[in-house]
């Protein structure tokens, strides 16, 4: 960050020797500012390489950039953002959807505490949003199903349903772990197969 910096909610400009570019997650174009897609680093200080495993260093480095896997932007002033992860992504019919965009709206209803957004298998559409939510009184489905026709895109609705949970999995740093939600919804689906 530079000094006597006022803005906190970005993570600082490059630094020297370090080169950055936002690039299109679908074309892999790079992007200008204020246009969201992966971020990509270039510097000699980035790692070579993923110890004893090729396929991930390929994935990770590609004309020697490193491809980060975060989801961000960066301003005018070049500073950039980080806003997402490209693994949490949602794809509806082929249409990318991220998390934090529909979370971000549904924290907005007073009786929502906290809430998780993931994408739950679908057959028609491949993936649809699904939302796990812990309420500060009890709210039904259909109330904030209601909140949020408005907020989002038809695509963006929260197709997958509600499932109210007392609270969210977390780390030990506090940070939500999507994989058990995930792992949730798949053995749901697997027992509901055989029922």
């Amino acid at each position: 960050m530079p000094r006597n910096c006022k803005d906190f909610e970005g993570c600082g400009r490059l630094l020297s020797n370090v080169q950055g570019k936002i690039i299109c997650i679908e074309t892999g174009e790079s992007l200008g500012p204020n246009q969201t897609g992966e971020i990509c680093i270039k510097s000699p200080s980035v790692m070579k390489g993923y110890f004893n495993n090729q396929e991930e260093t390929d994935n990770a480095l590609k004309n020697g950039w490193f491809h980060s896997g975060d989801i961000g932007y960066y301003d005018e002033d070049e500073f950039f953002y980080v806003t997402n992860r490209l693994k949490n992504m949602i794809k509806v019919d082929d249409c990318q959807v991220f998390p934090s965009e529909i979370e971000n709206e549904l924290q907005k209803h007073p009786l929502v505490e906290e809430c998780c957004v993931i994408g739950k298998p679908d057959l028609e559409h491949g993936e649809v949003p699904l939302a796990f939510v812990v309420t500060k009184k009890e709210v039904s489905e259909e109330e904030l199903q209601d909140f949020m026709k408005d907020k989002l895109s038809e695509f963006k609705q929260l197709k997958g349903g509600i499932k109210f949970v007392e609270c969210l999995p977390k780390s030990a740093n506090g940070k939500i772990l999507r994989r058990e939600l995930t792992l949730k919804i798949l053995i749901i689906n697997f027992r509901s197969y055989f029922t």
